[in-house]
């Protein structure tokens, strides 16, 4: 049975992940996009504020992973293997 603190931390994982799979492509081609637009400077301006803000929501979904890591339904460290010794 999974508890509430674990529910939340796999939602912040799936919703970081699909704006992640949606971001990717539009900052891929805002980038493309800038460098092709000649000259035009209402073009770029416009394509500039599209690569800015899918690098705000970028950082968003940074923030949900790092929330979804922070949430611990197990917040005692578990058991360490020892370090390998590969000098005997």
């Amino acid at each position: 049975m999974t508890t509430n603190s674990e529910e939340y931390e796999q939602l912040a994982r799936r919703l970081a992940h699909d704006l992640n799979n949606l971001l990717t492509p539009i900052k891929g081609y805002s980038v493309l996009a800038l460098q092709r637009a000649n000259g035009d400077d209402r073009i770029r301006d416009y394509l500039e504020e599209i690569k800015k803000a899918a690098e705000r929501a970028t950082d968003l979904t940074q923030q949900l992973m790092a929330f979804g890591s922070m949430v611990d339904s197990d917040p005692e460290p578990g058991p360490q293997e020892p370090p390998i010794n590969y000098e005997t």
